[in-house]
């Protein structure tokens, strides 16, 4: 199994140390993503995803139930995905640090979930705000920092 949804589907259950730490709504919705892979949408990233140095890295809040929370793809210096997940919280917006660059343009493309196409300037420590309506919703988004 390759690509940036795959590797957060194998850090939610084959790592032991994750295991523990996942919450009930963050499993799920990890569930339903691994779902998602087997169909059209991953064939369209796979290539993209798996070419070049892949790097996986966990973004925002350690999970809790009550988190915004998820992991990050990087796949060259500008481009990668990120999986962004609105625990049980009343917040429809949440702002999660990144390892994004500080200052820069980023364009966020949705590629499955619950997101929308947005574009964002990084503040500080990488962060960056996602908007999910639903509570125990996710989005996977494409990413590429602009110049």
């Amino acid at each position: 199994m390759n690509g940036p949804p795959v590797i957060c589907i194998r850090e939610l259950y084959l790592k032991p140390q994750a295991q523990g730490s996942v919450s009930r709504g963050l499993s799920l919705f990890a569930f339903i993503t691994a779902r998602m892979i087997n169909g059209k949408i991953i064939v369209a990233h796979k290539t993209k995803a798996i070419s070049g140095v892949e790097i996986i890295l966990p973004i925002g809040e350690e999970p809790s139930g009550r988190s915004w929370t998820g992991f990050q793809s990087t796949v060259s210096g500008t481009q990668g995905y990120l999986v962004v997940y609105r625990e049980d919280n009343e917040q429809a917006r949440g702002t999660i640090d990144t390892w994004l660059p500080e200052g820069k343009k980023v364009d966020f493309i949705p590629v499955m979930g619950s997101g929308k196409k947005f574009a964002a300037k990084v503040g500080a420590q990488g962060r960056v705000s996602f908007e999910l309506n639903d509570k125990n919703s996710f989005a996977l988004y494409q990413y590429e920092v602009k110049p």
